[in-house]
């Protein structure tokens, strides 16, 4: 379990309580999937070690059922029992309550944490390439400005462990799906091509197709490249967006769907305390 420090977002050994907020990420000792409870109990008590919070029943685990769409919840205090009772159908979520871990699943997908300083507001979403095509950051940008009045300006936002450009490979309907949205998306898609056996060559940039006729073209796709682009686009500062560098597919501590096929997950977390 990585605490991170606010300050800087370096880790921290022994973990931090920084402006009362507790963020972080898990790795392959805490299965988060869905089925596990002892995972959240064990999150929650993690969380209380390192933020010497008073006991077990300081937090409740705010999650969703995320089903790789753009929508956006929020836990206000007239509804807030309603995230205890059951999972909600969403990809992001966000409160300015206390006492509430928000929490996302992922195993290469991006998970993104928010931390509005000002109005004190708190978000953590779920970012796949489905939900970055439907504006899920965008929908993330409007909650935080017109639901809780902050400015974009200076919310944080940390980029915890996925999969990065080196690993992720896509088909060119993809590339095309993206680029038929906004041209400027090529730049976040490398062309993989050859002509021999022996020549496999990447062309970073996009906009260079396959040569060979009889078969599909394939792409790299900087995912957490495109993130930052939209997140630029949409006011948030480049100062505020931390990137923790990690990839899912490459680092053997954090699960990878596309590596192993596997039902596990890792989690991402914020909470006010």
């Amino acid at each position: 379990m990585i605490f991170l420090n606010e300050k800087d977002y370096s880790n921290c050994p022994v973990g931090a309580r920084n402006n009362s907020i507790a963020l972080g990420f898990g790795d392959k000792n805490i299965d988060f999937q869905t089925k596990n409870l002892a995972a959240r109990f064990d999150l929650i008590r993690q969380v209380r070690l390192n933020c010497c919070t008073k006991d077990e029943n300081d937090f409740k685990i705010a999650e969703l059922n995320q089903v790789h769409g753009n929508t956006i919840v929020s836990v206000n205090e007239s509804d807030a029992d309603k995230f205890s009772e059951k999972i909600i159908d969403a990809d992001g979520i966000f409160t300015s309550l206390r006492n509430y871990l928000l929490c996302i699943k992922t195993a290469d997908c991006i998970p993104l944490l928010f931390y509005a300083q000002s109005s004190g507001a708190i978000g953590a979403v779920h970012c796949g390439w489905r939900g970055l095509y439907n504006d899920i950051l965008i929908n993330s940008a409007d909650m935080l400005k017109y639901h809780y009045n902050a400015n974009i300006e200076n919310v944080i936002v940390v980029i915890c462990p996925g999969i990065c450009r080196n690993c992720y490979t896509v088909k060119e309907d993809l590339y095309e799906k993206f680029i038929n949205k906004n041209i400027d998306y090529k730049n976040y898609f490398a062309a993989k091509y050859g002509d021999a056996v022996n020549d496999n060559r990447i062309v970073y940039g996009g906009g260079i197709k396959a040569s060979h006729s009889d078969s599909p073209a394939e792409y790299l796709f900087d995912l957490k490249g495109l993130i930052k682009y939209v997140l630029f686009a949409s006011g948030f500062r480049k100062e505020n967006i931390r990137d923790m560098n990690l990839c899912t597919y490459e680092n053997e501590n954090y699960f990878s769907y596309r590596k192993n096929k596997t039902a596990s997950r890792f989690v991402s977390f914020i909470g006010k305390l």
